[in-house]
């Protein structure tokens, strides 16, 4: 690309390569590590249930790019840190394997804990994402300092220099969650996501940080703008992210590569899914998209494999169906129903049930799917990534977005909304009614007895 490049986007209009990026940050674009990111799909399958909806991370990290730049000028920044700023914005997602999200449940599953120390809050596919810019052969010739690499790599996990550099890129009002909302949005086909970013924008300013530095506030008039935001991002959660469709997807995915890697031992599997924190890993992640994961795995050489069989059902949209889902406050007032309220979503008690489920049905195992499904209330959604601050008239004085929008003050609070969702192969439709029946009934006879086993107490006993 050359400095008058520019790329026209439907969602932002035109996006400008101006005078004022450093030559590297343009050149990152076409290496074959960014370019990668034209082929991992957004979210995954969801084009199933909207069609619309086969953007990719490729697009999205240029309109993160750009509207963290936006952000960068109406913060003033220095010209060394805004171009730092639009690096890690163009860089955030680079770290995003085969299907994307599907991927980061894998890797949190399989990575090698003998040679990875987790810190609290850390997540893999971020340490990924931190690898890659800092072994990538592709990125380090467009950015050639290895100090500027770990400024960049700082940036994106704890922090550099000034609280509103982290703001712009990874925080509750940030450019990644800006661009995401309305480019899902746009490419589903739906309005659940839409806010008015201009305003949005228009109302951030920068306000004194407790450290002594700048972060990022809105001023009393934005308030209505951040309420919009907030809801938008709750409505398109719950209604697209959380669609049953895209759930069974997701599910389907995981227990696939799960079984390729447990049931079926393919090795190349394992490695690719195997984080062990070396430069090998991820010059191997990256030869990996969403089209060679599933060419390679529905080929016949594979034929009879675990992985073959879910991988070709997605292939032809043969979707397991939704058979069973209740939330988990209806299990109120049993006596399993604290352990149920707080489990992890990967219990082995849940597959236990799996295979009670299985065995009644005559299915095999990998047929059956059972899962916990949380979904944050709108206030607790509205503060997951720390509080929104509201600047007030004098410059050093703020308070929080919740106590002083009207709207959130109003809102009830709600207590996280969990189900348990139970999703099956099913060949005959004309079957289903009756499957339906005979799961509710294991379900509610064997869920007691699985949950009894190995439960909280027996833990504390052992």
């Amino acid at each position: 690309m050359s400095f008058s490049d520019q790329v026209r986007d439907p969602v932002h209009g035109f996006i400008l390569w101006g005078k004022d990026v450093a030559r590297g940050i343009v050149d990152i674009v076409d290496t074959p590590t960014f370019q990668r990111l034209r082929r991992i799909r957004q979210l995954a399958f969801a084009h199933y249930v909207y069609p619309g909806a086969t953007h990719t991370r490729f697009e999205h990290s240029l309109g993160v790019f750009h509207i963290a730049g936006r952000l960068a000028d109406k913060m003033k920044l220095s010209r060394s840190n805004r171009n730092l700023v639009l690096q890690a914005a163009l860089l955030h997602d680079i770290g995003h394997g085969p299907f994307s999200h599907v991927s980061e449940n894998v890797l949190e599953k399989f990575y090698d804990e003998r040679k990875v120390q987790l810190e609290e809050k850390e997540k893999i596919h971020e340490m990924v994402t931190w690898d890659i810019i800092r072994h990538d052969e592709n990125l380090a010739r467009c950015i050639s300092s290895s100090q500027k690499r770990n400024d960049i790599i700082k940036l994106l996990s704890e922090g550099y220099g000034d609280q509103i550099l982290k703001d712009i890129v990874s925080g509750p009002l940030d450019a990644d969650k800006m661009d995401y909302l309305l480019r899902d949005s746009l490419y589903c086909g739906v309005r659940y996501g839409i806010y008015d970013l201009d305003q949005l924008i228009s109302s951030l300013v920068p306000g004194d940080d407790p450290s002594g530095g700048k972060t990022l506030m809105i001023e009393p008039d934005g308030l209505h703008v951040v309420e919009q935001f907030v809801l938008a991002k709750y409505y398109i959660t719950t209604q697209v992210y959380f669609h049953k469709v895209r759930r069974v997807t997701d599910a389907m995915l995981t227990r696939a590569v799960c079984e390729g890697i447990e049931t079926d031992n393919i090795d190349e599997l394992r490695q690719l899914y195997t984080y062990d924190g070396s430069p090998e890993f991820a010059h191997r992640y990256l030869e990996w998209d969403d089209e060679r994961l599933l060419r390679e795995y529905t080929s016949e050489r594979y034929n009879g494999k675990v992985i073959y069989d879910i991988f070709n059902r997605l292939r032809y949209r043969r979707l397991y169906k939704l058979i069973y889902s209740k939330s988990v406050n209806e299990f109120r007032g049993e006596v399993y129903y604290q352990q149920l309220s707080i489990m992890k979503p990967d219990d082995p008690r849940l597959k236990k049930l799996e295979s009670v489920i299985a065995d009644s049905l005559d299915k095999k195992n990998y047929e059956v799917i059972v899962s916990l499904q949380d979904v944050k209330n709108v206030k607790e959604a509205a503060g997951s990534e720390g509080p929104v601050m509201v600047r007030l008239k004098a410059p050093e004085e703020a308070r929080p977005f919740e106590q002083e929008s009207s709207l959130f003050r109003s809102i009830n609070e709600k207590l996280l909304e969990r189900c348990l969702d139970c999703y099956l192969a099913i060949e005959d439709k004309n079957d289903r009614r009756k499957q339906e029946k005979r799961v509710e009934k294991v379900i509610k006879e064997e869920l007691p007895v699985v949950l009894g086993k190995g439960g909280m107490n027996d833990a504390e006993h052992e």
